[in-house]
C-alpha cells in the first residue's frame, strides 16, 4: 500500500497546469474505452471472427492500460482523480494538525475549495477559509 502524499496549498497549486494536462488525456482515453466497448461487429467467418475478437481485445487492453498509467502517474505526483466525468482532482493536505482534501476542478485555474477528509464534495468550503 501506498502512503498518502500530502501537499501544501501551495505545491498543489504548482501542480494544476501538469495536472490539467494529465487529465485531458485521461478523459480522452476513457472516453475512447466507453466508445470502443460499444462497438459490436457480427462476422460470418469464424477465423475473421477470431481475429477480430484478438485485435479489439488488445486495443481495448491497451487503452486501459494507458489510462491506468495516467491515474497511476497523477497519484505519484499527489493528485486524486475524484470524478472522471467531472475531472474533479483531490490533494491532500494538512491544516492546522488536521488533514483536509483540497479541491480543483477541470476548468479552474486555482484550486478553489477544500473540505474535511470525511466530508462529502458537496460540503466543500471556499479556500480562503482554509487559513
Amino acid at each position: 500500500m501506498t502512503a498518502i502524499q500530502y501537499l501544501s496549498l501551495e505545491e498543489a497549486q504548482k501542480l494544476v497546469p501538469e495536472v490539467r494536462r494529465k487529465i485531458l488525456k485521461v478523459m480522452k482515453l476513457n472516453k475512447a474505452i466507453e466508445l470502443i466497448s460499444n462497438i459490436e461487429i457480427a462476422y460470418y467467418d469464424e477465423i475473421e471472427s477470431a481475429f477480430s475478437e484478438i485485435r479489439f481485445n488488445k486495443k481495448f487492453h491497451s487503452l486501459c492500460l494507458r489510462l491506468f498509467s495516467e491515474l497511476e502517474a497523477l497519484m505519484a505526483r499527489g493528485a486524486v482523480l475524484d470524478d472522471i466525468e467531472k475531472g474533479t482532482v483531490n490533494f491532500y493536505s494538512i491544516c492546522r494538525g488536521k488533514p483536509v482534501v483540497l479541491c480543483w476542478n477541470l476548468g479552474d485555474r486555482h484550486i478553489k475549495y477544500w473540505r474535511e477528509i470525511h466530508e462529502d464534495f458537496s460540503e466543500k468550503k471556499p479556500i480562503s477559509k482554509l487559513r
